[in-house]
């Protein structure tokens, strides 16, 4: 792990100001996908947007936390890592409204989201670790919006391979985390997979317009 960057503003001694930037970058993406999105009413739409307002919110705090590290310290990760499950969260149950599915099949999916989610805060407040955080966030993209997504998609839904396609841009991303791949001082890993976020946000914002659409004409049809 490189050095963090360290710098004063208005006499306070503040960190990584790379990771303020890339996070608000994705919380603009991710009010930029709600943007979008706002007039598209399903309950696909409704959760995808709770996902960028999570999300944003996660960026958000999440790059204020980096920055005052030296005066909130562990304590500043709390909010980021919150809107963080939660927001995968939201992902999780906007794929399972892509397609019909039973409503004893749903609720018990739900029900495993929301506890996935429950355990997985436990263990990052109660171990001060990220890791859980970001464990989670591949695991239940990769699971939800990438592996179910292709079985969706190939049931007669194409619109949702732009959020499989998101999932893809994401996948670099694992591998420069867990890895621990630096690039540079002023583009680590976080900052990679922050950048890398912001085009799978609105890769996610296309697949949210493109099912409006889809579902659209076949109702019609």
């Amino acid at each position: 792990m490189m050095d963090k960057i360290e710098f004063v503003l208005f006499g306070l001694d503040l960190l990584e100001p790379m990771a303020f930037v890339t996070n608000m970058l994705v919380m603009l993406s991710c009010l930029y996908g709600y943007y979008r999105t706002k007039n598209v009413d399903s309950a696909f739409g409704r959760y995808w947007r709770l996902f960028f307002i999570s999300f944003a919110l996660a960026s958000f705090f999440g790059g204020l936390s980096h920055v005052f590290w030296n005066y909130w310290w562990f304590y500043g990760k709390i909010l980021p890592w919150f809107f963080g499950v939660v927001s995968t969260s939201f992902a999780a149950l906007a794929m399972l409204e892509a397609r019909t599915i039973s409503p004893k099949a749903k609720s018990r999916w739900q029900m495993v989201i929301f506890l996935k989610a429950l355990l997985v805060l436990v263990l990052a407040y109660s171990q001060w670790s990220f890791l859980f955080v970001a464990i989670d966030t591949i695991l239940t993209l990769l699971g939800f919006a990438g592996i179910y997504g292709v079985t969706v998609m190939k049931q007669g839904y194409p619109s949702v391979r732009f959020v499989v396609y998101g999932v893809l841009v994401l996948l670099p991303s694992a591998f420069i985390f867990l890895l621990k791949y630096d690039l540079h001082r002023w583009m680590n890993r976080e900052d990679l997979s922050h950048i890398l976020m912001v085009i799978a946000i609105q890769l996610f914002a296309i697949s949210v317009l493109r099912h409006k659409k889809s579902v659209t004409r076949t109702s019609l049809g």
